[in-house]
Formats: C-alpha cells, structure tokens, sequence
C-alpha cells in the first residue's frame, strides 16, 4: 500500500509539472507574439511627428504587461494583416504602458504618462485595460479637442467598426 501511495503522489507530481511547463509555454507565445508586432508601433515623439505630418490619426493603445485582455488584444486584433492595413492607412499607433516612468511631450507641455492619458480623456479618469485612445486633431497640439476612447478588449471585428467609424468621425 505504501509503495501504492508514492507512485501516485509521484504520478501526481509529474502532472503537475507537465501542466506548469506547458501554461508557462503558452504564456511565453503570447508575449513572443506581442514582440513580434513591436516594429509596427511608434514612440509618442516619433508618431506625433507623423501624425502631424501626414494629418493621420493617433490611436493610442494603453495596456499594461500584467493584463491578460492587453496580451490578448495584441494576439487576436492587431496581428491581423487587415486591421494594420486600416493603422497604417488612416492612423499612427502608439503603444503607453502608464506604469512605465516616462515623459511625453506636446508642443512645450511635458506629461507622464498618466497625465497624458488624462490629457487624451479629457481630463476623465477611466480605470481597467486595455484603452484605445483616438486623437483625431493632433495638429492642434495642446489645443486639440477631438479625442475619443474606446475601453476594453476589441475582437478584430469590433476593432475594424471602430476604425472605420473613427475615419468618419474625422471627415
């Protein structure tokens, strides 16, 4: 009997490592994924210039690294060979992490980073993760008033709408 007992507490701890390693490969996938789409986003500073340029769109993404529906939102919407079509198109992403210590600056105002999603929201305060932030006059600088957010996880389906209707916005 006691011989029973350890090979199934043996048994059992082998399961449990084969869970732990796979869970632990799916998360490393998901970020490798992330990693993968970093050349398709821009700093603030070089994705203002841009947008200015070009008179595009800022979509700002705000996620963090411990949000699941952030990682998800990476794999699942803007990985789509459709959805940074439209990005590259009619807008200029911008990936914030607010937990980061960073500044960024508008004309001769410099934010960190939650003041600068404070300055997106219009001055409102909106908890959770993912936010997409849509500024739509940033020529304007600190004058630019048409700002829009979108909270929460966005399929590729709601994300191509939102586009689309964020493009109608600003004609």
């Amino acid at each position: 009997m006691n011989k029973l007992i350890k090979i199934g507490i043996g048994s059992l701890v082998t399961i449990l490592i084969i869970i732990g390693v796979s869970s632990f490969s799916t998360s490393t996938k998901l970020v490798s994924n992330s990693e993968s789409l970093e050349g398709f986003w821009y700093s603030w500073e070089d994705g203002l210039k841009k947008a200015k340029a070009e008179d595009k769109i800022i979509l700002v993404d705000v996620y963090t690294t411990w949000c699941g529906w952030c990682v998800r939102m990476d794999k699942d919407t803007y990985s789509k060979d459709s959805i940074q079509k439209l990005l590259s198109d009619h807008f200029v992403p911008i990936k914030i992490n607010p937990e980061i210590e960073a500044t960024y600056t508008i004309a001769d105002k410099t934010y960190t980073g939650s003041e600068l999603i404070k300055f997106l929201a219009r001055g409102k305060r909106y908890e959770g993760y993912p936010i997409t932030y849509f500024w739509l006059d940033p020529k304007k600088e600190n004058k630019g008033k048409r700002k829009y957010l979108q909270q929460g996880y966005l399929d590729p389906t709601q994300m191509s709408q939102t586009l689309r209707r964020i493009m109608k916005i600003k004609k």
